[in-house]
């Protein structure tokens, strides 16, 4: 708002011994004396040069608001140099001195916000390549002073290891009028690589064009850290489970999805990729005598406190048979607890089970043997005695006595008695004499 104001006045060329008066309007000006001492003086020296002016004063309204303003004072005279009189132009400044506050206030937010991340902002003029502005987080990344990198832009480039430089440059070049988002790594100065995840914008003006970059730089070197121990674990999964021969699996709890590795085609039949992607690639070839045992008890395992499961049951092959089988699991969880994921293997047992059961009967068969060994040999004794006390008496008895035929019968079936112990007793021993893990043929 601009207006002017006449007062009457008179040429003076010493001022200081003619002071002249100070409008009503001016009665109050500024916070005290001293700003109405400076009104006073630049109306003395209108008086006196025929001109002046007086920047950035407060006037107080005749509705009592307080305004900002610029006041420019020129004399003026008549012709005939009668009636002189002074102009007063006052420039209303309010607004524009309240947006530079507002303006000042933003910039002292944004220094302070930007100095406390702890990602490196930064502003990049384009018409001549200096940096316009740089946090401080700069100086803890890099490990260089905020204001040697002001003075000499091209300290950021140089710490870039040059083996990352020509992607860099690519990058740049292919995506400036775009913005761009690039990973590289650079050398500090006490030789400690850092990695870079480096994003930036053009800033273009109303006419179109791009006049500065702007940009923010994150140190992710401890998260790729941790993306490669995650990509040497993956590998060393890998590796196991393509040189085991057991059927492993990495189920994903959050996603209700489930990896098998080649053990699937080897032991059971089935081409992983042929398989649902969700655990019903597991569920459904649970023997239904089998599956909800299994089920309840893998559930009470993901959502109760254990880290471990472990269960045998039946599992259907391709081909429609059954193998027993050992499922072991692992359950992973966040840092809260939560269930997310479970890494285990199945081991087909049917082949060991068979073994063993083979094993059982052949020690129940040695039992046997030694039993039936031990009667046979008990038997023979007493039919070597009732053998020999046979043949005595026989021999003792006259050819025609009534009894010597009853133990010549008793010679004879003793003998023949004789022969079948013999019989048993060879079978018992070669039964003994068979490997334990199976009979004999």
């Amino acid at each position: 708002m601009i207006s002017e104001q006449i007062y009457p006045a008179e040429r003076s060329l010493l001022p200081a011994k003619r002071a002249m008066t100070v409008p009503p309007i001016f009665r109050r000006i500024g916070h005290g004396s001293e700003a109405r001492d400076a009104l006073q003086i630049a109306l003395s020296i209108a008086n006196q040069q025929g001109y002046t002016r007086l920047n950035d004063c407060q006037l107080e309204t005749n509705r009592g608001a307080i305004m900002q303003a610029d006041l420019f004072l020129e004399y003026l005279e008549d012709d005939d140099y009668h009636n002189p009189r002074i102009l007063v132009l006052i420039v209303d400044q309010t607004e524009r001195i309240a947006d530079a506050k507002k303006l000042a206030e933003s910039e002292r937010r944004f220094r302070q916000i930007a100095d406390t991340i702890n990602e490196v902002f930064w502003i990049l003029d384009l018409s001549d390549g200096s940096i316009e502005y740089v946090s401080s987080a700069y100086e803890r990344i890099w490990g260089r002073s905020c204001a040697a990198l002001l003075q000499h832009p091209q300290q950021w480039y140089e710490a870039i290891i040059d083996a990352d430089k020509p992607a860099v440059n690519l990058t740049m070049a292919e995506f400036q009028d775009n913005g761009c988002q690039f990973e590289y790594r650079i050398t500090r100065p006490d030789g400690a690589i850092r990695w870079i995840s480096d994003t930036r914008y053009p800033l273009k003006d109303e006419n179109d064009p791009i006049q500065r970059l702007i940009g923010v730089a994150k140190d992710i070197t401890e998260q790729k850290a941790a993306e490669n121990a995650i990509l040497e674990s993956n590998e060393r999964f890998q590796i196991v489970a393509q040189a085991t021969s057991d059927v492993v699996w990495d189920w994903n709890l959050v996603t209700d999805t489930i990896w098998w590795n080649d053990g699937m085609g080897k032991q059971f039949g089935y081409a992983p990729e042929s398989l649902p992607s969700d655990s019903s690639s597991w569920t459904a070839h649970i023997h239904p005598q089998h599956r909800d045992r299994v089920l309840t008890k893998v559930q009470a395992a993901i959502h109760g406190n254990a880290q471990n499961w472990q269960d045998e049951y039946l599992f259907a092959r391709a081909d429609g048979s059954y193998a027993l089988v050992i499922d072991r699991g692992f359950v992973i969880r966040d840092k809260d607890g939560k269930p997310i994921r479970m890494v285990g293997n199945i081991i087909d047992i049917t082949q060991q089970r068979e073994l063993e059961e083979q094993l059982r009967q052949s020690q129940r068969l040695e039992a046997i043997g030694q039993l039936t060994g031990g009667i046979a040999h008990d038997f023979n004794n007493l039919l070597t005695i009732i053998l020999g006390n046979a043949e005595i008496l026989t021999e003792d008895l006259a050819k025609g006595d009534q009894y010597r035929p009853t133990c010549t019968d008793d010679t004879r079936g003793s003998r023949t008695w004789r022969r079948v112990d013999a019989s048993v007793a060879r079978i018992c021993a070669k039964a003994n004499a068979c490997p334990k893990s199976g009979g004999c043929q």
